[in-house]
């Protein structure tokens, strides 16, 4: 049987996201990464999936210092707890660390060019667990494309699962001015779990990022899934600082050749949202 220790300090208050768990064992530490994710409770583990952080690309925008600060540090702490005891760092990082480039389907071997405080912090954190990985640590950097579909603990601060919410409860879509036809990396909750499991169970520990999306579309896209299941929606467009007017997909060719595999959908994901969520509409 599976036993997974939680550190989390629940400022999200995202607790229905260990309701029903099942099928293994969770001890659950209520308490700050950087006091809690001592050498001494990372020893007895096979693996530490590090998943804190401030993940808002706005807030960082108002806050990045703080931002920052309190991510970095998080990590460092992981850093430093992995490579006292040994055990091997697994790290979801960000495709937005990448920010956009020419070609417009990124490989792994890519410049990143980050454009929020955010993505620049992520690619911080990269940069201090691949030093770490130079002296021995045994680590992967997964590249996550932005999150989609239900799950217990979603969020809807990001699209797609934002726009699905506002689509349910009867308000306007609201999206970034000239973002309609950009291509962004999306990634369906279920392949994220699939991800993280092959990368732990197979011990793929690489000396190098990888990209892991589901799908590059297109805001345009999304909106006519939408419309397929609320054919009267309205969209508006909104100024944001955290607008990155670049285009830009990823490639998981890397990702593919090392047994990963991505079976969501996004017609599917939007689908099961908004099924989700059909008796808030109007």
């Amino acid at each position: 049987m599976f036993e997974f220790v939680v550190v989390d300090n629940f400022t999200t208050k995202r607790f229905p996201s260990l309701f029903g768990l099942s099928g293994a064992r969770f001890e659950i530490i209520e308490g700050d990464v950087t006091q809690v994710l001592t050498p001494k409770l990372v020893e007895s583990a096979d693996v530490v999936v590090h998943l804190a952080a401030i993940a808002d690309p706005e807030l960082s925008i108002a806050k990045p210092s703080e931002v920052h600060e309190h991510n970095f540090k998080m990590t460092q702490q992981v850093i430093d707890a992995c490579f006292e005891t040994g055990v091997p760092l697994v790290f979801p990082s960000s495709t937005s660390v990448y920010g956009g480039n020419d070609p417009a389907t990124i490989e792994e071997v890519e410049t990143p060019r980050p454009h929020t405080p955010y993505a620049k912090c992520k690619l911080a954190e990269e940069q201090a667990i691949l030093a770490a990985v130079n002296e021995g640590l045994l680590s992967a950097i997964l590249r996550f494309g932005t999150i989609f579909g239900p799950s217990p603990g979603m969020r809807f601060h990001t699209a797609v699962n934002r726009f699905c919410w506002q689509a349910a409860t009867g308000s306007p879509v609201s999206i970034f001015r000239t973002a309609m036809y950009q291509l962004r990396p999306y990634l369906a909750v279920e392949d994220a779990s699939e991800a993280l499991t092959h990368t732990i169970l197979g011990t793929h520990y690489e000396c190098k990022p990888v990209n892991v999306a589901t799908c590059n579309v297109t805001v345009a896209e999304i909106i006519y899934e939408l419309r397929q299941i609320v054919p009267g929606l309205v969209v508006k467009e909104i100024d944001s600082p955290a607008m990155n007017e670049d285009s830009f997909g990823v490639s998981t060719s890397f990702a593919t050749a090392l047994g990963y595999t991505f079976g969501g959908n996004m017609s599917n994901g939007i689908r099961d949202t908004m099924n989700l969520l059909a008796g808030l509409r109007p």
